[in-house]
């Protein structure tokens, strides 16, 4: 995971809705490599996971890294809003 450095969201609500949105355009790709990886398999065996994740794996990282930034970026916001209060020790 390489996350971005977190910075101040102007607009937390849109910023919400705009994650969600980028988050559901992966949704095809996903259930497509699952469907891929589930071909000719009974149950989710560990060739299922390896093809699962050779065709998925980069969507993961990169909504996990994506993640990782936004909560940094929502924390950093909040503190900014609340007046950058001193930080306990």
């Amino acid at each position: 995971m390489r996350p971005n450095d977190a910075s101040f969201i102007s607009d937390p609500t849109d910023h919400a809705f705009d994650a969600s949105l980028s988050a559901h355009r992966w949704l095809e790709s996903i259930l497509l490599a699952d469907r891929s990886a589930l071909r000719g398999e009974n149950s989710y065996t560990d060739e299922y996971y390896d093809h699962f994740y050779n065709e998925a794996g980069a969507i993961l990282i990169r909504q996990l890294s994506d993640a990782a930034t936004d909560v940094g970026s929502f924390w950093l916001t909040a503190w900014n809003n609340a007046g950058r209060p001193a930080l306990p020790h």
